[in-house]
Parts: structure tokens; C-alpha cells; sequence
């Protein structure tokens, strides 16, 4: 993904994409669950380049003046990992005299070369934001460019937005944060030095500047998650300006339970999980670190095995969607956009010759994990067909497209619906590369039955390695142990989960018997749950 900043980069933008775009408008300073119904819909428009117009400014520079949720590292990651291609910042001086008709045709016309443009329903424009929706789809109709306007996204009765976020973060409420972001909600910063006061009382920290241009949260005490060294390890964090020692600077300062060395210096990412307590000063330094044993006897119970179940997590290929199917429908698509002259039988023949190259979709054989092999797949696909196409833009082409094919069982939505009505938490962990398996979960429509969604191409550990699986559940306040994991794959689900300390369910769709016992389908391994 480029990064490009208007004006100071207009011109080698300019020189160097002469491309046409499809082009998302937005602040998205989160890039939450509703900002990627909109950044969704750019992405895989036949050969237009999938383009995000945005500020430069963070939110609290814009008119509205709100702290934006993420840092702009973050904001060009999460873009990222969705398919955006190029990520045009905009200085909001230097557009916000722009008429709503030059803002069109210097910005989106003349620069973008924009031949679809996608926005919230609440977008305005123009000099102090006199135009709306219904200005920008009659300019755009009149230049050739198609608007589509997403209407605004629900959840729980109430939209789902950043100032609803922002709202729950400054009350403390990070899991329901988390839930509508679509990602757990976490700070990384390089640890600094501190005062090393814990460090004589038996409680060292760690203390990281928060960056300032984000949402703060809710002053206080949290039970955390810190990934160190590729490892989660558990903590308690204060958010705030430690008063009882005469701190003014805002910091989190983690605690970390059962663990010891050297991270000054090092970039470490904190996840606050629950609400614990506020911020408060104490009469001296060891009522203070009485209080700290206390709140790490907290963070310990928190995660003691009840021997119930409490969340049930999910793997997503041939568990909650046929990969078969997908596959096979992609790769009818795939051949007809590659030979659009060639006759049915042909077109017929030469998918089936793909659909039976990539495992039928399958990916694996049954004894090990094995991801489909793109690179190998389309590299021989180009060798066989004579194809003139790049084997990396072939692969990108088969992402995009099969990313579009995903076909949900019929029986998964009316399960994790029950799931959520039993009062249980549920959740999915998939392997994959990041783009492909973020965008198959987009178009599943299955985020919004969701309390959390694990891609192992953004978290950099894969299955069968139980720290996947460890990562997803303390990052919900839940122990492994209290978590079942409904999988097809004996190595990468089963064992995984196995070895993380979960309850492993082998979900059996295709009759493959590679486990016992199997089910067949969901509604037993629900019911086995519930009851």
C-alpha cells in the first residue's frame, strides 16, 4: 500500500499513477465496523485502483474536533490489511475553501481519475461543508462517476460510529469498544524508564507514553494482555498520571504477571481487557503496592478455569463456509473473465482443471495443514494456459475474486445466534493470508453475529500454534480453558486447540471421518454446548 499526501505529493502522484480509482471518502480515524461498509465496496471494481481519500489532520484538527481512535500507524495498517491500495491524505486547509464542484473535479476528477466514489450517507463537502450526498451524486452523475452511498450501520438499535466508541472506551467499556471496532482495542508504544519504584516492592512495570492524538480511555486499573517476544502474557495496567508518586504525565504502566527481562526500549502491545478500578492516590507508596497484589489476585481469578463453557470460537473455512463451493464457483469466474471468447464446454473444462488444481478448495491434506499454495498454483496455471498476466496479479486476482465467493451453511447463522442467546460468547479464528481471509469475513456477513474475529495473517502466528488460540481467548477476559473450538482440520484446529487448553470439536461436513468423535453438523455440537 502507497501513502500519499495532498498537496506536498500531488505531482508524483500524479507522474506515477495514471491509473483510473475507485475512491472511499472518510475521516475513518478507527476504520471500525462501519467504516469498512464503506471501504469494502472499493475494493475488486474490475481494474480500478481501490483508493481511500482521507485527512491528514486528525479528528481533533476537523471541524468536529474529536480524538481519533487509532494512531495513523494503526489507521494505514487496518487500510491495509482490507485491500487498499493507495491512501491519499488530504491537509483539510487546503481543501476546505474547495467548492463542492472544484472539490469534485480537482480532487476526484483531475487527480483520482475516479470512476466510482463510495461515502457514509453523512458525508459533506465543500466550503464549510454546505454540500452533501444528494450535491455529490448530481456532480458525480454529470462527470460519469458512479456514487454509491452506504446507509448507516446498526447494531444493538443504536449506529454504530466513532463517537459511540469513543463514549465506551472513556466509560471503560473496551470489550464492547472492541466488538463494534471489529479488532481488540490495544496501544503499542516503545517501553520507556520509569522511577523502577515497583521494581523494589516486587511489582517492576513496564511504562509506555500514550500516544496523544488518541482516544483516551477511562483513567484507571485494567486487566491486560501484553504480547511480548510473540507471547501473551497477562497484566495489570494503570491508565493515567500515577498520583501517589507525583506523576503528571499520562502513562500506562503494566504489571506483568509471571514474567521477567529486558524491554526498554522495545515496542509492546497492551490489550486493556477489563475494568478494574479508578485511579486514585494513596496515603503512601506501600498502600499503593498493597493494592497492586490485590489487582493482580483479581487478574488471576479472572482467569481461573470455571469448568464451564463461556465462549464457543469457531474456525471459518469448511466450518462455518464451503470452501468447496467457493472454490469452485470462483474458478467458473475466474476462467470466464481470463477467456471470455471461449466457448461454454471450454470454459467448463479449464475450471474444473482449477477448481482440481487448488485441492477442490480444500487446501489441506489430511494429515497436516497446508494453506493452498497461490504462488505454485497460478504460477503453474500460468506456465499450462500460457497466460500473460504477472503470477503476484494473478494471485491478487484470485483473492479478490474468491474473497467474493464465500458461501455461509445454512445452519450457521441460526447456530451462533443460539450460541448468543445462551449467553456465551463466540467468536472465530481463522488461518490465512490477511487481505483474503478479512475480505471472505466482509462479504460472509457474518461480523455483526461476531464478538471477536482473528485473522492469523494480522496477528503473525498461525495454527496449529497454541498461542493463537491463548491470544484470542485473553483477549476476550477468558481463560482457554473455559473456550470450545469447533474446527475441520485435525492438526491445525484440533490439536491446536488441544494444546492451548481448549475443547476441541471436530466438525465433520464432508463425511471425511479424520476424527472421532465427529459431528455433522452444528446443531449437534450446539446442543451438546447448551445442554
Amino acid at each position: 500500500m502507497q501513502v500519499f499526501r495532498y498537496p506536498e505529493d500531488e505531482r508524483e502522484y500524479a507522474l506515477d499513477h495514471r491509473a483510473y480509482s475507485a475512491v472511499a471518502i472518510g475521516v475513518f480515524d478507527g476504520v471500525h465496523r462501519a467504516h469498512r461498509e464503506v471501504i469494502g465496496r472499493i475494493v475488486g471494481i474490475g481494474r480500478l485502483i481501490p483508493t481511500v481519500l482521507t485527512f491528514a489532520d486528525s479528528p481533533a484538527g476537523l471541524p468536529k474536533q474529536a480524538a481519533p481512535l487509532a494512531t495513523g500507524r494503526q489507521k494505514e495498517a487496518l487500510l491495509e490489511r482490507l485491500g487498499v491500495q493507495h491512501v491519499i491524505e488530504m491537509d483539510f486547509g487546503s481543501v476546505s475553501q474547495l467548492s463542492a464542484k472544484r472539490f469534485v473535479d480537482v480532487i476526484l476528477c483531475d487527480l483520482l481519475q475516479a470512476r466510482v466514489v463510495v461515502c457514509g450517507s453523512n458525508f459533506h463537502f465543500g466550503a464549510g461543508g454546505a454540500a452533501g450526498v444528494t450535491e455529490l451524486r448530481d456532480l458525480c452523475e454529470q462527470r460519469g462517476i458512479l456514487l454509491t452511498v452506504v446507509p448507516t450501520v446498526f447494531d444493538g438499535g443504536e449506529a454504530i460510529s466513532s463517537s459511540r466508541i469513543r463514549r465506551l472506551l472513556a466509560d471503560g467499556q473496551v470489550r464492547e469498544a472492541s466488538r463494534l471496532l471489529g479488532y481488540a482495542y490495544g496501544f503499542t508504544a516503545p517501553v520507556s524508564h520509569g522511577k523502577q519504584l515497583g521494581q523494589t516492592a516486587g511489582f517492576p512495570t513496564i511504562n509506555q507514553k500514550l500516544p496523544h492524538e488518541t482516544t483516551p480511555l477511562r483513567h484507571g486499573v485494567y486487566a491486560s494482555v501484553a504480547v511480548v517476544e510473540g507471547r501473551s502474557v497477562l497484566g495489570v495496567t494503570n491508565v493515567g498520571h500515577k498520583p501517589t508518586v507525583g506523576g503528571t504525565e499520562l502513562l500506562a504502566e503494566t504489571h506483568l504477571l509471571d514474567f521477567s527481562g529486558n524491554l526498554y526500549a522495545k515496542r509492546v502491545t497492551v490489550y486493556p481487557v477489563r475494568f478494574l478500578r479508578d485511579e486514585r492516590t494513596f496515603a503512601d507508596t506501600e498502600a499503593l503496592f498493597a493494592q497492586v497484589a490485590a489487582d493482580c489476585e483479581a487478574v488471576r481469578a479472572m482467569y481461573r478455569p470455571t469448568g464451564m463453557i463461556r465462549a464457543v470460537l469457531f474456525d471459518f473455512d469448511d466450518t462455518l463456509h464451503s470452501r468447496v463451493e467457493a472454490w469452485r464457483q470462483f474458478s467458473l469466474q475466474f476462467v470466464r473473465e481470463l477467456f471470455p471468447e471461449a466457448d461454454e464446454t471450454e470454459q467448463q473444462q479449464k475450471a474444473r482443471e482449477l477448481w482440481e488444481m487448488g485441492g477442490c478448495g480444500r487446501g489441506f491434506r489430511p494429515e497436516e495443514y497446508v494453506d493452498i499454495p497461490y504462488e505454485t498454483l497460478f504460477g503453474e496455471l500460468k506456465e499450462k494456459w500460457g497466460l500473460s498476466d504477472r503470477v503476484d496479479t494473478l494471485v491478487r486476482r484470485c483473492h479478490r475474486m474468491f474473497a467474493g465467493c464465500v458461501q455461509v451453511f445454512a445452519d450457521t447463522v441460526p447456530s451462533l445466534r443460539k450460541l448468543k442467546e445462551a449467553g456465551l460468547t463466540v467468536g472465530i479464528i481463522t488461518n490465512g493470508r490477511s487481505f483474503l481471509q478479512n475480505r471472505k469475513l466482509y462479504y460472509s456477513g457474518l461480523l455483526p453475529e461476531l464478538d471477536c474475529a482473528v485473522v492469523a495473517g494480522d496477528e503473525k502466528v498461525s495454527k496449529p500454534d497454541p498461542e493463537l488460540f491463548r491470544r484470542t481467548a485473553l483477549r476476550l477476559g477468558i481463560p482457554p480453558e473455559d473456550c470450545a473450538y469447533v474446527g475441520d482440520n485435525p492438526l491445525a484446529d484440533l490439536a491446536g486447540a488441544r494444546e492451548a487448553g481448549m475443547l476441541p470439536l471436530y466438525l465433520d461436513r464432508y463425511g471425511e471421518r479424520l476424527a472421532a468423535p465427529a459431528y455433522g453438523d452444528l446443531s449437534a455440537i450446539i446442543n451438546s454446548i447448551i445442554l
